[in-house]
């Protein structure tokens, strides 16, 4: 069916070049289809021809996500291009939330926070959803704001989670374990074990993330009993501490012990095969570098050890997760609007409000 559009497309195109419609129209098809070098390219002379709104948006979108080619083989994200445009969108007032969204995700991403404030609180008069509610509640998580980023992140799963994601609610839980909301805490946590239990993947598990309300809680039995059945050497060393000074607290010294040693000569093994290894993938400076950052793992698990038997208790980290969408006016993959469909409709409610 997309081709059968596409090549209808093409021939109108052929009658009518300079027709901006038709070639954001036809972007949008040959984006569906994945054809995105020729996606880029019409989504950019529609842009050209006519720089209305929902061509802007479409085009900062494509540079956000999926970038320019820069040779054959590779891409490359014009972030600072697409944030001029959405920008320049900003400043006409739109009537979708999809240039706030967009644009409040960006500086979520880079942690200018004020500024993704204000344009999700926008984002959010004008729709709320998923993506800026949860975005806004990492907003608020990172300047301290924790009672607010957990209403924000309790909201955003809520409102049409058509994602069927844990995260924002996972999220809330650990603001909540972190300002001591202890029995609403705990209960969130044994639901979301019994949620994250049923995916099959054990990347999309989330049973580490939860462990850390109980963590926060100082509920050390159950944090070691849920990190036992993890398979610990999958993940990064800087996830070990906690774990770690659980055991140290729950007096198994010796498992403690046992637990640094393990990693440590893993980490010595590692390093020894790395130099060992003649694959020409390996460059000089690639080994170099990995062997650099294994010396740096051991020396942080040495001083980690040095710490916790001192009795200094280690920090969960938590990064809650930025909730990503699809803001492309037209898409035929998600079913959007057209944005002129989106400015009729207001223009009828402000009719009838009149």
């Amino acid at each position: 069916m997309l081709e059968k559009l596409i090549n209808e497309l093409e021939q109108k195109i052929k009658l009518d070049p300079e027709n901006s419609n038709l070639i954001s129209e036809y972007a949008l098809a040959l984006l569906a289809f994945g054809d995105f070098p020729e996606a880029l390219n019409h989504f950019e002379k529609a842009a050209k021809i006519k720089p209305n709104i929902q061509n802007l948006q479409n085009l900062a979108y494509f540079y956000h996500y999926e970038g320019v080619p820069v040779d054959r083989d590779s891409w490359q994200f014009k972030e600072k291009e697409a944030i001029d445009i959405l920008e320049e969108i900003i400043k006409q007032e739109p009537a979708s939330f999809f240039p706030y969204n967009l644009l409040g995700e960006i500086y979520t991403s880079n942690g200018q926070y004020h500024r993704a404030m204000g344009l999700l609180k926008k984002a959010y008069l004008i729709q709320p959803t998923l993506e800026n509610l949860n975005n806004l509640g990492v907003c608020f998580y990172h300047k301290s704001m924790l009672k607010e980023a957990a209403e924000c992140f309790r909201t955003a799963f809520l409102t049409n989670n058509y994602q069927q994601t844990l995260n924002p609610i996972l999220s809330c839980g650990i603001c909540m374990a972190k300002i001591g909301m202890r029995e609403e805490a705990l209960l969130l946590a044994e639901n979301l074990l019994a949620e994250s239990a049923k995916f099959d993947n054990w990347m999309e598990k989330l049973e580490d993330q939860i462990a850390g309300m109980y963590y926060l809680l100082n509920d050390f039995d159950k944090f070691v009993e849920i990190y036992s059945e993890l398979d610990l050497f999958r993940y990064e060393v800087h996830c070990l501490p906690p774990y770690l000074y659980s055991l140290w607290k729950l007096g198994q010294f010796e498992k403690t012990e046992e637990c640094f040693e393990e990693h440590i000569n893993k980490l010595e093994i590692d390093m020894q095969d790395i130099l060992r290894d003649d694959d020409p993938d390996w460059d000089v400076v690639s080994k170099e570098e990995r062997v650099e950052e294994i010396k740096a793992d051991i020396q942080f698990l040495k001083t980690t050890k040095e710490n916790i038997f001192e009795g200094k208790k280690p920090e969960f980290v938590f990064e809650p997760e930025i909730a990503r969408g699809c803001y492309v006016f037209g898409c035929k993959m998600h079913n959007h609007p057209y944005y002129i469909e989106l400015e009729e409709k207001k223009s009828g409610e402000d009719t009838i409000q009149i």
